[in-house]
């Protein structure tokens, strides 16, 4: 196992299930279902769960820069709720 695998990442990096989370949220799917239906299979976490880790994310310097574009647009789109 690498240290960009460890379990119990550093200060200022990221888990490989945040990276999961991340990866996931790049990709688009055509309804909201076969979203819930990926986060379930792939992650084995709830939808909820899911939004409560990704928000918790994208305020996570490292998720920035992991991926950019993913956590800019997640979090334009997080701020269009307010």
């Amino acid at each position: 196992m690498s240290a960009s695998e460890s379990p119990h990442p550093g200060p200022g990096e990221l888990s490989a299930a945040d990276r999961a989370i991340l990866d996931l949220s790049r990709r688009h799917h055509r309804t909201a279902e076969a979203h819930a239906e990926a986060v379930q299979a792939e992650l084995g976490l709830s939808v909820t769960r899911y939004f409560q880790e990704l928000n918790r994310l994208l305020d996570d310097p490292a998720a920035l820069a992991y991926s950019p574009i993913v956590v800019k647009r997640m979090r334009r789109l997080r701020g269009l709720g307010r």
